[in-house]
């Protein structure tokens, strides 16, 4: 352009500004997660904010995560300020926040490590005297933890957290075969066939 009379706008933006005390951060598989210390502020005008939580499959390279930390499609999972999540998925992922002000767009990336409550400890299978089945959980505790004084307690809500929408009824056997578990219901004639480090039900025969 040989002769270009514009001019730039005069007003600067209101940039936004992402600071959170960890970069890492771990979930566990099932149970709700929330991130809620975080701050954003922007630089110029107090513009309303939208807010968008995604996640992906990590990117890394040999200095650890790469400069676009996500390498799959994004998986959006929340649209508010703070995030409350529960992630049915184990591994380490790329958790993204995405903070926009119609000037300007700020992404946020964190490692989302999301683990398993259940991965060492003790099983049980019992049933109340309606027939209902119940597993309890008493995870192994940490040398760390025993020498703090904590007492290892059974975890009773194991279905209600897992498997809401799952009722076993009449259970009468439990066998774990390497990472899976299953357990029979006699009257009904169904084995629950599970994840021994989740207890997620994945299939009913």
């Amino acid at each position: 352009c040989l002769d270009d009379q514009s001019s730039l706008g005069d007003r600067e933006l209101s940039e936004i500004t992402i600071s959170t005390p960890h970069d890492t951060l771990t979930a566990y598989f099932g149970e709700e997660f929330v991130v809620s210390d975080l701050s954003v502020e922007q630089s110029g005008e107090e513009l309303p904010l939208a807010y968008e939580w995604s996640y992906g499959t990590l990117n890394t390279d040999e200095n650890g995560m790469a400069s676009y930390p996500i390498k799959d499609s994004l998986h959006i999972v929340s649209h508010d300020p703070e995030l409350r999540y529960a992630f049915r998925e184990l591994g380490t992922f790329g958790l993204r926040l995405r903070v926009d002000n119609g000037e300007t767009i700020r992404y946020k990336y964190f490692v989302l490590q999301i683990d398993t409550e259940f991965s060492e400890g003790i099983t049980v299978l019992s049933r109340d005297g309606d027939g209902k089945g119940r597993i309890s959980f008493m995870r192994t505790l940490t040398k760390e933890e025993i020498n703090t004084g904590k007492v290892p307690m059974f975890r009773t809500d194991i279905m209600e957290l897992i498997n809401p929408q799952t009722k076993m009824e009449d259970v009468t056997d439990m066998v774990q075969v390497n990472n899976r578990l299953l357990v029979c219901s006699g009257e009904e004639g169904r084995i629950y066939n599970m994840d021994s480090r989740t207890f997620d039900v994945e299939g009913i025969t």
